[in-house]
């Protein structure tokens, strides 16, 4: 199945996403009004043009905030219980 990366309603948004199952996936607005649904299963379909500077400042944000919350819960783990 191929999957799209843009999508263009707010319905769409939400049963796109959903279908990537288990693949980590993050949904990006541009100031466009699309949405991007970027995962492992459509980096190699994503239109690099579509992400403007809304997309890359809402990319930054969420790697930030990935990267406390991976911190966090990797400082609260005992020594032999580390995340990968």
């Amino acid at each position: 199945m191929k999957h799209r990366s843009v999508l263009r309603s707010a319905s769409d948004d939400y049963l796109y996403c959903s279908l990537s199952g288990l693949s980590p996936h993050v949904m990006i607005s541009t100031s466009h009004g699309e949405t991007l649904c970027l995962s492992d299963d459509t980096v190699e379909d994503v239109d690099i043009g579509l992400l403007d500077d809304m997309a890359v400042l809402q990319m930054q944000k969420l790697m930030k905030l990935m990267d406390y919350l991976f911190n966090k819960v990797k400082a609260n783990q005992p020594m032999n219980e580390t995340v990968q």
